[in-house]
């Protein structure tokens, strides 16, 4: 779903800022120690966010019920006209042509 980057940084952000400095503050490592680390809120959030938006890109590409068809056709008329308002392809064809041009 294109949010495992986001997954990994939460995932270091949290052990670096919070777990760590708090499994250096006594000896050894217990598995009340990992269990913290796999039961932090901000981990599990996200956890939570990346799985909803895996499995609701799942149902958009794959159900055939009416609902998805009507949201895919709202999904590709959404990111048409935004192409369209940004110039596509009309702005990529011009700067290609300004490139190219000679001067005499």
């Amino acid at each position: 779903a294109g949010t495992g980057c986001d997954n990994g940084f939460t995932d270091g952000r949290q052990l670096c800022n919070t777990h760590i400095p708090e499994w250096f503050q006594t000896p050894g490592m217990s598995a009340a120690k990992i269990s913290s680390f796999y039961n932090d809120p901000v981990k599990q959030d996200m956890e939570n966010f990346s799985r909803q938006q895996a499995f609701f890109l799942r149902a958009i590409t794959l159900n055939n019920g009416m609902e998805w068809k009507t949201r895919r056709l709202l999904r590709f008329g959404y990111h048409l006209a935004r192409g369209f308002v940004h110039g596509f392809p009309f702005n990529n064809l011009a700067r290609k042509d300004e490139k190219t041009k000679k001067k005499v």
